[in-house]
């Protein structure tokens, strides 16, 4: 009896830990498994807000040079003569920080008017 009773008490440990083991390697998987979908969610979030910023910042870049351009056409439409868009261009280089050098393009063979601030 004391072999019988041995082996059964064997075969209930070795069934027990088959249990545990396999309980533990389950948990590991599905733990494996949400783990990388929570990193492929995260990355999909952080690539959504990355784009958001960067078309944010392309829209304030779009909005910056559109204005800059409005002000610069503006300021020659207004002038009449060659020295009014001389006297134009030197009154944008003053208020305007974000202009380095404007010259003003003409069809005529004549030194289009030009000026540049060196900063």
């Amino acid at each position: 009896m004391n072999n019988h009773t041995g082996s059964s008490r064997k075969l209930s440990t070795t069934l027990a830990l088959a249990f545990i083991g396999m309980s533990v390697t389950a948990l590991l998987i599905s733990w494996a498994v949400s783990i990388f979908f929570l990193v492929q969610t995260q990355n999909e979030a952080v690539q959504g807000r990355q784009t958001v910023v960067a078309r944010q910042a392309a829209d304030a870049v779009a909005g910056f040079i559109r204005e800059k351009f409005s002000v610069m056409e503006t300021a020659v439409r207004l002038a009449r003569s060659n020295r009014e868009r001389e006297n134009a261009i030197q009154a944008l280089l003053g208020m305007e920080p974000a202009f380095r050098q404007l010259i003003l393009l003409n069809t005529e063979t004549k030194q289009p008017p030009a000026s540049s601030r060196w900063v």
